[in-house]
């Protein structure tokens, strides 16, 4: 761990000191060996969260395993809406003040970013409850708890994006993709063996307890990372200037959300919420092969926002060389054995789940061509790139909803993988476009194979 460690270290110390910048060449070594560890940690919460569902999906019959998935998959689209942005923004924003040394600007981010967050996610939350009270379905009670959580998950989401913009990637990562999957699975566990059974509405009570640990964990944290000078310091606002730079990251998140969500919600809403937990199972497996594309954004983006804010431009392109090879070959790895072993996979789940195999390979083909064009939508937006992105992600959402809604009903299941996988490569195209066009860097893996030096 010691050698990974210094690796983190090395990278902050790269984008932060100006006059002893770190070669190319240890940057990029820097960056492969600290993402193989964030790899690696994400890997094992991958593996334990897959474990988690398993195991619901066993403990809970089909229906109610499928009304949860369907409460959680409205509440993390919910909860996107909620943080309107001020989650991203802190990864762009606390790099930028501390390259500056503003750490009055930094004080005063938090708070503000801590109030909105608070304020928009408890109303949301509340409103959303009492509609579902209301609704003549035999989901509402599942769906009216769910929404509390649009809370939970908003500061879960603030204090992880504050935890990376500080360089603390690792521990996030522990955090969210391995403590949290592992406190509901323990919490479910527990009620399995010692009541009669399962249900959604147990298992949404103990998703509650265990993102509230986790929340109080990042708190502590991020407060004892934050640079002395911050707390030495009167805070100073910008709030017309933050919100809308939130906003911009708020079209793009909420876009995100949009792609990755609209296909379960309206295979929930066309074929039943049975059907939403097969698609759901299908599409959590494939998402395996963004494991290590997530792990490079981790460190390399607040590392670019820093290294744009000092015009370091080779240095720049030798990040998202460097994260296109770390992102692309493990991701192909893991995409060689979700087509080997899909059918097994799935049947981990229960014999129904096996129907949804069409649907896993489909977004495992269109996730591997994603890879390939690397993480142009996190280097447009750490560079100020905001509109360009929002808009380009706003338009493929807005065409991901349209086509679900389209071939859904028409298609079943596979309908919803085509619309979403179409949707996403075309905006991946776009965005990789862009980003040659309006910063010079080339974030594909065709680049970082072809030029090397």
């Amino acid at each position: 761990m010691n050698a990974p460690a210094n690796d983190l270290l090395r990278i902050e110390e790269a984008a932060q000191d100006s006059p002893r910048r770190t070669s190319v060449v240890d940057l990029r070594r820097a960056i492969t060996r600290a993402t193989l560890l964030i790899f690696c940690l994400q890997g094992i919460g991958y593996v334990l969260r897959y474990v988690t569902q398993i195991a619901l999906a066993r403990w809970m019959r089909p229906l109610e395993y499928g009304a949860y998935t369907y409460a959680i998959a409205w509440t993390t689209t919910l909860a996107g809406f909620a943080a309107i942005g001020t989650d991203d923004a802190l990864v762009w924003l606390i790099p930028h003040y501390r390259a500056r040394k503003e750490w009055s600007h930094i004080r005063g981010l938090m708070v503000t970013a801590m109030i909105v967050a608070i304020g928009s996610s408890t109303g949301l939350a509340a409103v959303s409850s009492f509609a579902a009270s209301t609704w003549n379905s035999p989901d509402s009670a599942v769906l009216s708890l769910g929404f509390w959580l649009i809370p939970l998950f908003t500061l879960m989401s603030l204090q992880g994006q504050a935890m990376r913009a500080l360089n603390r990637p690792v521990l996030n990562q522990i955090l969210q993709t391995m403590a949290r999957p592992f406190l509901i699975l323990a919490g479910t566990a527990a009620v399995f063996w010692t009541t009669s059974g399962l249900t959604a509405m147990s298992t949404l009570k103990c998703v509650v307890v265990a993102c509230a640990v986790v929340i109080a964990i990042q708190s502590t944290v991020t407060l004892r990372t934050l640079p002395i000078e911050v707390y030495r310091n009167q805070a100073e606002y910008a709030v017309r200037r933050w919100l809308r730079t939130a906003s911009m990251f708020a079209v793009t998140g909420w876009s995100h959300l949009a792609l990755a969500q609209a296909d379960v919600l309206v295979v929930g809403y066309a074929l039943g919420a049975e059907k939403a937990g097969i698609y759901n199972v299908a599409a959590s497996t494939s998402v395996l092969v963004f494991v290590s594309m997530a792990a490079a954004d981790a460190l390399a983006a607040p590392v670019a926002a820093e290294l744009h804010t000092q015009r370091r431009h080779s240095d720049l392109q030798a990040v998202a060389s460097r994260a296109a090879h770390a992102s692309f070959w493990p991701g192909l790895g893991v995409a060689c054995l979700i087509f080997g072993f899909s059918g097994f996979a799935l049947r981990l789940f229960g014999g129904a789940f096996v129907t949804g195999r069409s649907v896993l390979l489909i977004l495992t083909v269109a996730e591997v061509l994603f890879l390939a064009f690397g993480s142009s939508a996190s280097m447009l937006q750490m560079t100020g790139h905001h509109k360009d992105t929002a808009r380009i992600v706003g338009l493929a959402a807005a065409a991901n909803i349209v086509l679900n809604i389209a071939l859904v009903p028409r298609f079943g299941m596979v309908g919803g993988a085509l619309a979403t996988a179409a949707t996403m490569l075309g905006r991946q195209l776009c965005l990789h476009h862009v980003a040659v066009r309006e910063l010079g860097i080339d974030t594909s893996i065709v680049y970082a194979i072809t030029h090397r030096g």
